[in-house]
């Protein structure tokens, strides 16, 4: 029997209804793998939309990516920041890289064509 906030396969995030039935199992293993971690406040928010620092992070840790030669510096990724690690990975392998020279805008939303070219060079350093 399914708990308060559980949609039966173990994905207890208070909006767990909203998760399409076809995606079910595909977020479960990325919450399981430690791909998806959920928002702020405890929820999935799987109709929202996603940042250019949020998938990076997944891109990384779902594709297992590895530093590179050099991150680059941005002037908005700090230290301290959560996804300062997974931008300087990314970065250093060559898969991301800013909106500008300095800038990385880790709290924009992610576009199709940003999102496509990540996967895109990560495929190529991957050599898939």
């Amino acid at each position: 029997m399914a708990l308060p906030n559980d949609d039966g396969l173990g994905l207890k995030f208070p909006d767990a209804a909203e998760i399409s039935d076809w995606a079910r199992t595909y977020i479960k293993e990325l919450v399981d793998a430690g791909i998806l971690a959920g928002r702020a406040g405890g929820t999935l928010d799987p109709k929202g939309l996603i940042t250019r620092a949020e998938f990076t992070k997944m891109a990384v840790l779902g594709l297992d990516l590895k530093a590179g030669a050099a991150s680059k510096t941005f002037t908005d990724v700090k230290e301290g920041d959560w996804f300062k690690e997974f931008v300087d990975i990314a970065s250093s392998a060559g898969v991301v890289q800013g909106v500008s020279e300095t800038a990385f805008a880790p709290d924009r939303r992610i576009t199709r064509q940003d999102l496509c070219t990540i996967v895109y060079r990560a495929l190529q350093v991957l050599e898939v």
